[in-house]
Protein backbone atom coordinates (compact mmCIF):
# COMPACT_ATOMS: atom_id res chain seq x y z
CA UNK A 1 0.00 0.00 0.00
CA UNK A 2 2.84 2.04 0.57
CA UNK A 3 4.22 1.98 -3.22
CA UNK A 4 3.31 3.20 -6.48
CA UNK A 5 0.83 0.61 -8.05
CA UNK A 6 2.75 -2.01 -10.77
CA UNK A 7 2.53 -0.54 -14.41
CA UNK A 8 2.05 3.26 -12.74
CA UNK A 9 4.94 6.32 -12.44
CA UNK A 10 5.82 6.50 -8.87
CA UNK A 11 3.61 9.09 -7.52
CA UNK A 12 4.97 12.76 -7.41
CA UNK A 13 7.13 12.23 -10.77
CA UNK A 14 4.39 13.44 -12.91
CA UNK A 15 4.20 17.13 -11.48
CA UNK A 16 1.17 17.75 -14.07
CA UNK A 17 -1.09 14.62 -13.34
CA UNK A 18 -4.58 15.60 -12.30
CA UNK A 19 -5.63 15.08 -9.52
CA UNK A 20 -8.52 13.39 -10.32
CA UNK A 21 -6.42 10.40 -11.80
CA UNK A 22 -4.70 10.39 -8.22
CA UNK A 23 -5.16 7.38 -6.12
CA UNK A 24 -5.06 6.85 -2.48
CA UNK A 25 -1.57 5.64 -2.80
CA UNK A 26 -0.57 8.80 -4.92
CA UNK A 27 -2.10 11.11 -2.19
CA UNK A 28 0.01 9.90 0.79
CA UNK A 29 3.43 9.22 -0.99
CA UNK A 30 5.53 10.80 0.95
CA UNK A 31 7.39 12.42 -2.23
CA UNK A 32 4.48 14.17 -3.35
CA UNK A 33 3.99 16.21 0.26
CA UNK A 34 7.50 16.86 -0.23
CA UNK A 35 7.00 18.53 -3.14
CA UNK A 36 3.97 20.84 -1.60
CA UNK A 37 4.28 23.74 0.78
CA UNK A 38 3.74 22.08 4.45
CA UNK A 39 1.40 25.44 4.89
CA UNK A 40 -0.97 24.32 1.96
CA UNK A 41 -4.48 22.52 3.00
CA UNK A 42 -5.92 19.34 1.27
CA UNK A 43 -8.31 17.14 3.02
CA UNK A 44 -5.53 14.39 4.17
CA UNK A 45 -3.86 17.50 6.55
CA UNK A 46 -7.04 18.30 7.88
CA UNK A 47 -8.00 14.44 8.96
CA UNK A 48 -4.67 14.17 10.32
CA UNK A 49 -4.88 17.45 12.43
CA UNK A 50 -8.49 16.98 13.24
CA UNK A 51 -7.40 13.34 14.68
CA UNK A 52 -4.05 14.21 15.91
CA UNK A 53 -6.22 17.45 17.97
CA UNK A 54 -8.76 14.75 19.25
CA UNK A 55 -5.80 11.81 20.21
CA UNK A 56 -4.16 14.62 21.78
CA UNK A 57 -6.94 15.73 24.02
CA UNK A 58 -7.17 12.14 24.87
CA UNK A 59 -3.62 11.68 25.75
CA UNK A 60 -3.79 14.63 28.06
CA UNK A 61 -6.41 13.26 29.73
CA UNK A 62 -4.74 9.90 30.32
CA UNK A 63 -1.41 11.73 31.35
CA UNK A 64 -3.39 14.16 34.15
CA UNK A 65 -5.44 11.02 35.42
CA UNK A 66 -1.82 9.01 35.71
CA UNK A 67 -0.19 12.47 37.38
CA UNK A 68 -3.58 12.60 39.65
CA UNK A 69 -2.71 9.07 40.85
CA UNK A 70 0.99 9.25 41.48
CA UNK A 71 0.37 12.74 43.10
CA UNK A 72 -2.09 11.23 45.64
CA UNK A 73 0.20 8.20 46.31
CA UNK A 74 3.24 10.51 46.65
CA UNK A 75 1.00 12.97 48.97
CA UNK A 76 -0.28 9.69 50.91
CA UNK A 77 3.41 8.61 51.84
CA UNK A 78 4.09 11.94 53.15
CA UNK A 79 1.81 12.25 55.14
CA UNK A 80 1.50 8.90 56.14
CA UNK A 81 -2.30 8.13 55.78
CA UNK A 82 -3.84 6.63 52.27
CA UNK A 83 -6.68 9.28 52.88
CA UNK A 84 -5.44 11.74 50.14
CA UNK A 85 -4.92 8.60 47.47
CA UNK A 86 -8.72 7.79 47.05
CA UNK A 87 -9.95 11.09 46.23
CA UNK A 88 -6.75 12.17 43.96
CA UNK A 89 -6.46 8.29 42.48
CA UNK A 90 -9.97 7.97 42.00
CA UNK A 91 -10.54 10.76 39.93
CA UNK A 92 -7.38 9.97 38.31
CA UNK A 93 -8.30 6.61 37.23
CA UNK A 94 -11.67 7.79 36.19
CA UNK A 95 -10.25 10.09 34.16
CA UNK A 96 -7.33 7.90 32.30
CA UNK A 97 -10.12 5.00 32.02
CA UNK A 98 -12.51 7.43 30.61
CA UNK A 99 -10.00 8.98 28.09
CA UNK A 100 -8.66 5.93 27.35
CA UNK A 101 -11.84 4.63 25.84
CA UNK A 102 -11.96 7.76 23.68
CA UNK A 103 -8.54 6.98 22.13
CA UNK A 104 -10.18 3.54 20.89
CA UNK A 105 -13.29 5.13 19.86
CA UNK A 106 -10.96 8.46 17.53
CA UNK A 107 -8.94 5.78 15.71
CA UNK A 108 -11.23 4.46 13.01
CA UNK A 109 -13.06 7.94 12.69
CA UNK A 110 -12.45 10.61 10.40
CA UNK A 111 -13.62 14.28 10.86
CA UNK A 112 -16.79 15.09 9.01
CA UNK A 113 -15.95 16.84 5.72
CA UNK A 114 -17.67 20.52 7.12
CA UNK A 115 -16.01 20.42 10.36
CA UNK A 116 -13.56 23.02 11.36
CA UNK A 117 -10.99 22.12 13.76
CA UNK A 118 -9.21 25.19 16.24
CA UNK A 119 -5.87 24.33 17.66
CA UNK A 120 -4.52 26.62 19.91
CA UNK A 121 -1.29 26.01 21.81
CA UNK A 122 2.36 24.56 20.43
CA UNK A 123 2.08 22.67 17.75
CA UNK A 124 5.03 20.51 17.71
CA UNK A 125 7.37 18.64 20.08
CA UNK A 126 9.78 21.49 20.34
CA UNK A 127 7.16 24.29 21.34
CA UNK A 128 5.43 22.29 23.85
CA UNK A 129 8.82 21.67 25.39
CA UNK A 130 9.96 25.58 25.32
CA UNK A 131 6.55 26.05 26.54
CA UNK A 132 6.21 23.51 29.13
CA UNK A 133 10.12 24.83 30.56
CA UNK A 134 8.74 28.45 30.70
CA UNK A 135 6.18 27.40 32.78
CA UNK A 136 7.98 25.06 35.53
CA UNK A 137 10.89 27.63 35.32
CA UNK A 138 8.30 30.35 36.35
CA UNK A 139 7.25 28.40 39.08
CA UNK A 140 10.31 27.48 40.75
CA UNK A 141 11.97 31.03 40.43
CA UNK A 142 8.42 32.84 42.15
CA UNK A 143 8.68 29.72 45.03
CA UNK A 144 12.64 30.67 45.44
CA UNK A 145 11.41 34.66 45.96
CA UNK A 146 9.09 33.83 48.00
CA UNK A 147 10.90 31.58 50.49
CA UNK A 148 13.24 32.37 52.88
CA UNK A 149 16.65 30.80 53.43
CA UNK A 150 15.79 28.75 56.05
CA UNK A 151 13.22 26.97 53.84
CA UNK A 152 16.47 25.72 51.32
CA UNK A 153 18.09 24.44 54.05
CA UNK A 154 15.11 22.28 55.56
CA UNK A 155 14.65 19.24 53.69
CA UNK A 156 11.34 18.64 55.64
CA UNK A 157 10.15 21.96 54.61
CA UNK A 158 10.89 21.86 50.77
CA UNK A 159 9.31 18.54 50.59
CA UNK A 160 5.62 20.28 50.28
CA UNK A 161 7.67 22.22 47.29
CA UNK A 162 8.55 18.89 45.74
CA UNK A 163 5.43 17.85 45.52
CA UNK A 164 4.00 20.59 43.84
CA UNK A 165 6.87 20.62 41.24
CA UNK A 166 6.22 17.12 40.98
CA UNK A 167 2.30 17.90 40.07
CA UNK A 168 3.40 21.05 37.87
CA UNK A 169 5.77 18.77 36.01
CA UNK A 170 3.43 16.55 35.55
CA UNK A 171 0.50 18.57 34.64
CA UNK A 172 2.19 20.49 32.27
CA UNK A 173 3.64 17.30 30.78
CA UNK A 174 0.86 15.91 30.21
CA UNK A 175 -1.34 18.51 29.12
CA UNK A 176 1.35 20.04 27.34
CA UNK A 177 3.99 18.54 25.54
CA UNK A 178 2.39 14.97 25.20
CA UNK A 179 -0.56 16.80 23.07
CA UNK A 180 2.25 19.09 21.22
CA UNK A 181 4.47 15.75 20.12
CA UNK A 182 1.21 14.02 19.07
CA UNK A 183 -0.24 16.75 16.92
CA UNK A 184 3.62 17.69 15.15
CA UNK A 185 3.79 13.79 14.42
CA UNK A 186 -0.08 13.46 13.12
CA UNK A 187 0.80 13.18 9.27
CA UNK A 188 3.34 10.59 9.59
CA UNK A 189 0.92 8.75 12.27
CA UNK A 190 -1.81 8.92 9.49
CA UNK A 191 0.54 7.70 6.99
CA UNK A 192 1.60 5.02 9.14
CA UNK A 193 -2.07 3.70 9.70
CA UNK A 194 -2.96 3.63 6.69
CA UNK A 195 -0.17 1.38 5.50
CA UNK A 196 -0.25 -0.62 8.74
CA UNK A 197 -3.94 -1.44 8.93
CA UNK A 198 -6.17 -2.13 5.51
CA UNK A 199 -9.38 -1.05 7.42
CA UNK A 200 -8.77 2.01 7.92
CA UNK A 201 -6.80 2.57 4.33
CA UNK A 202 -10.33 1.55 3.05
CA UNK A 203 -11.89 3.96 5.17
CA UNK A 204 -9.75 6.77 3.28
CA UNK A 205 -10.69 5.19 -0.04
CA UNK A 206 -14.09 5.85 0.74
CA UNK A 207 -13.52 9.04 1.95
CA UNK A 208 -11.09 10.01 -1.01
CA UNK A 209 -14.61 8.71 -3.39
CA UNK A 210 -17.34 11.21 -1.32
CA UNK A 211 -14.67 14.17 -1.21
CA UNK A 212 -14.17 13.37 -4.96
CA UNK A 213 -18.11 13.57 -5.51
CA UNK A 214 -18.80 16.63 -3.84
CA UNK A 215 -16.27 18.66 -5.42
CA UNK A 216 -17.84 21.65 -6.85
CA UNK A 217 -15.17 22.48 -9.48
CA UNK A 218 -12.04 22.13 -11.12
CA UNK A 219 -8.95 24.12 -11.14
CA UNK A 220 -6.76 25.39 -14.22
CA UNK A 221 -4.67 22.38 -13.94
CA UNK A 222 -7.75 19.82 -13.90
CA UNK A 223 -7.22 19.24 -10.22
CA UNK A 224 -10.07 17.82 -8.32
CA UNK A 225 -11.56 20.19 -5.36
CA UNK A 226 -13.99 21.01 -3.00
CA UNK A 227 -14.07 24.45 -2.25
CA UNK A 228 -10.44 24.92 -3.45
CA UNK A 229 -9.11 22.38 -1.03
CA UNK A 230 -8.00 19.11 -3.07
CA UNK A 231 -7.99 15.77 -1.36
CA UNK A 232 -4.32 15.76 -1.12
CA UNK A 233 -1.41 15.36 -0.80
CA UNK A 234 -0.89 14.31 2.79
Amino acid sequence: MSGAAPGRDAPGSDGGRAAAERTLDDWLDPELAAAHPATARSRLREIARARGARQAAWAAGIGIGATLIVLGVVVSLHLGSPAPLWPLGGIGAALALGCGAGVARSRDRLPDADSVIVIRGPGSAGRGLVFAGGIVAAFVIVFASASGAEVWQDPARLAPFAIALLCVVGLVGAGIVVPALILGRSRAALRRRAARDRRFWELLERDLRAWSARSTHGSADGSVDRGGVPFGPL
